[in-house]
């Protein structure tokens, strides 16, 4: 009997112990104290990928060496900065998948990133009107020839392993993968702001199952090394994973950060609507590699509406130089299909369930109202068609007939909504579609109460060699309805 005893209470206790150190302690385990903060990123670094393994690796190093600046010796902040923490999940490509990449580490690993004191911030060459850098190892043209973290960065990998909520090889485009990190940081980590940025790969909007086995739009996040790539997150396993972890209701990210392309479409708002406070993303093209100006931009006091145009700021400030590249001749004009359009843009929008629903009625509406012009009669039908013709269709034969802004996304091409109401608008003969326009635009203006909060609208892409491609785009103002955020036109 008190060997029965004994055993019944050894396992107890193994079992006790176990269930202070698992994925989920968020059933209010009071044993482990939670780090707490001002801010808290999780950030989802999926470089299992032969294109943005280096590139990701290198955002990691640039927030080491922003909290070189942020951080006292003693990790406690600096001058006028807020307490900052950073979680990684992170999974490098394979040696058997790499093309031209670099810093190799093809395993999954959890980090709590450390200020690096050994790393420089070095100047652009050439003209740098922002004054851009790069990370460096310190007396290094680069960052070495080797993955490598700071001395003052935690690994907690085998820990995660040892407790099932990290696989050796793990698959980014599983929401399970993502859940499984989400949980673990919130037993273990709390802050008044809650960043969750998702790093790798877009696949824009269009249509999406919910299916976790096939390429699905709508997503990101796919992984190289499972399923060759086929495989993607959606928006709403994104959604579930919060829900999943906790992340709901007054617990839920203030900002839900998708440093990848084509993610700020009117559909993938709908699709996250009240999973956070705000959506961090661009509608076309999105390169990161700002961290350091980001970082290094936040004060002790910044609200996450502050964030979210320290975001959109850097990401002007890296691309301000980089319009659309134009075609050099009428073939490659016509092979683009696209009235003209600049792939830098990135949006800050908000994801209020009750704007959300307002969005898709004013959106509803619009449509409704261009099919009673298309079910109507001679007159109205041609307006309809004018409406397409005009405002929509690309010519690739003649580009001084595509007077909408549009750009190719992946599978579609997209038309921006604030830049077709704000045209119909000055059209005196679509007045049937006046009133619909109008609500589109109260919805779409700027500012702390619109769902557009801050954009950068990028640069008009100009061509000295087709004619017709400048005249098309000269003085467009992208996807902010004519408001230049930036700039305050």
């Amino acid at each position: 009997m008190k060997r029965i005893l004994v055993v019944t209470a050894a396992l107890f206790a193994a079992l006790f112990a176990l269930s202070l150190f698992s994925c989920d302690n968020s059933s209010g385990n009071s044993y482990v104290p939670k780090k707490t903060s001002d801010w808290l990123f999780l950030l989802y670094l999926d470089a299992d990928d032969d294109v943005l393994n280096d590139d990701i690796y290198k955002n990691m190093r640039e927030i080491e060496y922003a909290f070189s600046q942020m951080r006292k010796a003693d990790g406690s902040p600096s001058g006028n900065y807020p307490s900052v923490t950073a979680l990684v999940l992170w999974d490098g490509i394979s040696e058997a998948k790499k093309k031209d990449q670099k810093y190799i580490h093809p395993d999954g690993a959890l980090f709590e990133l450390g200020a690096d004191y050994n790393l420089d911030y070095v100047p652009l060459s050439g003209e740098n009107k922002y004054n851009l850098g790069e990370v460096r190892l310190k007396g290094k043209e680069d960052l070495g020839d080797k993955f490598i973290v700071g001395a003052n960065t935690i690994d907690w990998t085998a820990q995660a392993r040892a407790e099932g909520c990290l696989d050796v090889e793990p698959n980014m485009a599983d929401y399970k993968t993502l859940e499984r990190f989400l949980k673990w940081a919130k037993s273990r980590y709390d802050a008044t702001n809650i960043v969750l940025c998702l790093s790798d790969h877009g696949s824009g909007p269009y249509k999406e199952t919910y299916t976790d086995t096939t390429l699905v739009s709508k997503s990101l996040c796919s992984d190289k090394t499972n399923d060759d790539g086929k495989r993607l997150l959606s928006s709403k396993n994104i959604k579930d994973a919060l829900a999943a972890a906790g992340y709901v209701g007054s617990q839920k990210p203030k900002i839900l950060w998708n440093d990848v392309c084509l993610q700020s479409s009117a559909e993938i708002l709908w699709n996250y609507r009240g999973c956070a406070d705000y959506l961090l993303a661009s509608p076309n093209l999105d390169v990161s590699q700002e961290f350091v100006r980001i970082m290094t931009s936040m004060g002790k006091g910044s609200a996450p509406i502050d964030f979210g145009k320290i975001v959109v700021s850097a990401y002007h400030q890296r691309y301000y130089e980089n319009p659309q590249e134009c075609p050099k001749t009428e073939a490659d004009a016509k092979a683009k299909r696209s009235s003209g359009y600049s792939l830098y843009t990135f949006s800050f929008l908000s994801l209020d369930e009750q704007k959300a629903g307002k969005l898709k009625d004013a959106i509803d509406d619009f449509s409704d109202a261009l099919l009673e012009l298309k079910n109507g009669g001679e007159d109205e039908k041609k307006l309809f068609q004018k409406v397409f013709d005009s405002y929509v269709d690309q010519d690739p034969n003649d580009f001084s007939k595509c007077k909408g802004l549009s750009y190719h996304g992946i599978y579609a091409f997209l038309s921006d909504l604030g830049d077709l109401a704000v045209r119909i608008k000055l059209d005196a003969e679509l007045s049937a579609l006046h009133n619909s326009a109008d609500a589109l635009l109260a919805l779409l203006k700027h500012g702390d109460d619109g769902l557009v909060v801050y954009a950068w609208a990028g640069k008009m892409a100009l061509s000295e060699t087709i004619p017709t491609w400048s005249n098309v785009t000269q003085k467009q103002l992208y996807l902010t309805g004519g408001y230049d955020y930036i700039s305050g036109d």
